[in-house]
């Protein structure tokens, strides 16, 4: 991935900035959650909701839970 964007310090700042204390949503949030702390985004305290935990919940039929299954899905 050479051609992807750095993540540098001004960006970040720039991204904290609109998360705020804003609550996070996301598919499998994990990932999210940990790529934005390593790149020292504090967002320990913000309220997280997961698509995909509340898919599992309301979709648990569905032969797939992946974003793009849903997405198919509906």
């Amino acid at each position: 991935m050479r051609e992807a964007p750095f993540l540098d310090r001004d960006m970040c700042q720039k991204v904290a900035d609109f998360i705020g204390e804003a609550p996070l949503l996301a598919h499998n949030t994990q990932f999210d959650r940990e790529f934005l702390m390593a790149a020292g985004i504090d967002i320990q305290d913000n309220l997280v909701l997961d698509t995909f935990h509340l898919s599992n919940i309301f979709f648990h039929e569905e032969k797939s839970l992946n974003l793009g299954n849903l997405c198919e899905s509906f």
